[in-house]
């Protein structure tokens, strides 16, 4: 009997010992993560219930040896949508069918994915942008991005280079400067609930992006534009009799309709030919959509004038380097197209 109760005893000791070593290792880790991994678990848990949006930078402007601008950029927007956000699907899908030119159809798609944000449509015209932004539809955001221009067109397009969809330089001084150039974007924080959802009273948050810097090049443009109006017109007058008309790095051929670009054919339609000959027997010069239309499709034509835009839009793509970011078919804005020679 009394070796029994020796044995519960110990027992028992060595249970409450286990507990003891138990919570001692408990509360040593409670006071581990309290006190020495509390920023690391803070800082995690913010990201949890914090949304990010990226603020775009300002490119640096190109500007020739006497501060004319050569290379600068256009305000678009980039239009986006929160599913969790989302209030009123039916009139979001309607107002950014019309506002953005988009099938309903295709906008239905990406205002019911379930996604933290999902982008409608990139580089919209800032004027549609605030359109949409006055319509203060929960779950639609409207983030304002830059897109580069070209004033002068493709005046030294070959030196100066382009710019992709996504505003990086791909050639010429645009990519040999590219750190220089392209800035360092900011930040949008916002603060949302576990549903997702933005919480109103707190605001957000917003990290300023800093802008790139400048390049000033020996480049003068108006003695490049003099050297290639020589050039031109010299070539005009050799290729008078032969049926050609060469622009670098083009070569239409009006005898056979057709039309090369760095030695190689690209098939065009009735149609693109003759949009693309009407502007290469006006280089550099604006076209208004009412022109094109008469020239190409004639007088009694009566359908709508957004034809052109349509055409333009496939020529593009078959003759640009970049077709978001066109060099030779370049956009008069409220007017029409210019070649950009």
């Amino acid at each position: 009997m009394k070796k029994n109760m020796t044995f519960h005893k110990r027992k028992i000791w060595v249970v409450l010992l286990c507990c003891i070593l138990m919570m001692t290792g408990l509360i040593g880790r409670l006071v581990y993560l309290m006190c020495f991994r509390s920023d690391y678990y803070y800082k995690k848990a913010k990201e949890l219930h914090e949304r990010e949006r990226e603020i775009k930078a300002a490119r640096g402007e190109i500007l020739d040896a006497r501060g004319k601008v050569l290379a600068s950029n256009r305000t678009v927007c980039t239009i986006s949508v929160i599913h969790s956000q989302i209030k009123e699907p039916e009139k979001v899908i309607a107002l950014l069918s019309e506002k953005l030119k988009i099938d309903e159809a295709e906008v239905r798609k990406r205002v019911e994915k379930i996604s933290s944000i999902e982008i409608v449509k990139t580089n919209v015209e800032k004027s549609t942008g605030d359109e949409i932004r006055e319509c203060s539809l929960a779950g639609v955001k409207v983030d304002e991005d830059y897109k580069r221009y070209y004033p002068c067109g493709s005046l030294a397009s070959k030196v100066i280079g382009f710019t992709g969809g996504d505003n990086q330089g791909i050639i010429g001084l645009e990519v040999k400067y590219e750190e220089i150039m392209r800035g360092q974007p900011g930040k949008i924080l916002t603060t949302t609930d576990a549903r997702g959802v933005e919480i109103d009273k707190l605001g957000e948050t917003r990290e300023k992006p800093i802008e790139g810097k400048s390049l000033i090049i020996s480049l003068d443009v108006n003695i490049q534009e003099f050297a290639q109006q020589s050039a031109l017109k010299v070539m005009e007058e050799k290729q008078a009799d032969s049926g050609e008309i060469f622009q670098p790095p083009f070569l239409l051929n009006t005898r056979n309709r057709t039309l090369e670009k760095n030695g190689k054919r690209i098939k065009l339609t009735q149609v693109e030919y003759s949009v693309i000959k009407l502007f290469m027997d006006n280089p550099g010069k604006a076209l208004s959509r009412d022109e094109i239309l008469e020239s190409v499709w004639g007088r009694d034509y009566y359908g709508e004038v957004k034809i052109v835009d349509v055409n333009i839009r496939r020529l593009r793509l078959k003759v640009e380097d970049d077709p978001t970011n066109p060099t030779y078919i370049t956009t008069v804005w409220g007017y029409g197209y210019k070649w950009g020679f």
